[in-house]
């Protein structure tokens, strides 16, 4: 298993013992289809890229959760 991979699947778990629920969708769809997935996404857990914040402002504007990977 890949180093991002392992990552994925520790954040899944962590994620899901504090109660939320979590959708996975790696190499499913397009960046395109998965841009607007996320940008209508609850809850969104923002990383550093610009992909990223472009999705995060997205979900702020649609009235919902961001939260920040610190």
């Amino acid at each position: 298993m890949e180093k991002s991979e392992e990552y994925v699947k520790k954040l899944k778990i962590f994620l899901e013992n504090k109660g939320y629920q979590v959708n996975s969708r790696i190499n499913k769809y397009s960046a395109d289809e998965d841009f607007l997935y996320m940008c209508t996404s609850k809850y969104f857990l923002k990383s550093e890229g610009l992909y990223s914040q472009l999705i995060n402002e997205m979900v702020k504007r649609n009235g919902n959760q961001t939260l920040c990977n610190q």
